[in-house]
């Protein structure tokens, strides 16, 4: 958990917004997205107010699968701790969490834990394929879902049963749903490469 000493939450300029960044499965903090959604947001803006953060758990993420998926509950519960404790930094009304496969879920139970310690919902998590293995069949208390935050939106690349070669819950869990070229198969994918569609 972060915990900023007042001085350094002093020399941060969050005016417009706060983005924090969550990997998936097998993945690690300088994954080729989030280096390029931050490249995106700085040039866009001249990196005036905004603030990027990414949510390194790798070593977790190098766990089975099974592993890994276990932990995401007390992830995102630490997240929100760190959220709750550095409000300079993290306002809620401007923040974005924007997660990966099982940084989806990550993600969603840092809001439903930030919802449920102050009453107010974050402003916004985006899912990017969340990860459909254990969490296909759960409720909406188990996995990201479109409460978690006062705007959801999930982006779908690989959707399907994974023994449909999709890695990815067919629930559509958001308030908004991108489904990306039927959110299935992405173009240059073979038919059987689901880990392909799902990292693009």
């Amino acid at each position: 958990m972060l915990d900023f000493p007042d001085e350094f939450n002093d020399s941060f300029n969050c005016s417009i917004g706060t983005v924090i960044g969550i990997h998936g499965y097998g993945d690690s903090y300088d994954t080729d997205w989030l280096a390029f959604s931050s490249t995106l947001l700085f040039n866009a803006t001249e990196n005036e107010g905004w603030c990027l953060f990414s949510m390194d758990w790798d070593d977790i993420a190098k766990y089975s699968y099974i592993s890994s998926a276990k932990e995401v509950r007390s992830l995102g519960y630490w997240l929100s701790k760190t959220i709750q404790e550095n409000p300079k930094v993290f306002d809620s009304s401007s923040l974005q969490i924007v997660g990966h496969s099982l940084g989806a879920h990550i993600a969603g139970f840092a809001g439903k834990e930030y919802f449920s310690a102050t009453g107010t919902k974050i402003s916004k998590i985006t899912g990017v394929d969340p990860a459909g293995p254990l969490f296909q069949t759960c409720g909406d208390q188990h996995r990201l879902s479109v409460s978690d935050a006062d705007h959801v939106l999930t982006v779908i690349t690989n959707s399907g049963y994974l023994f449909k070669n999709g890695m990815v819950s067919s629930l559509q869990l958001g308030s908004t749903n991108l489904i990306v070229n039927g959110g299935v198969r992405q173009p240059g994918c073979g038919k059987f490469e689901n880990t392909c569609s799902h990292n693009r």
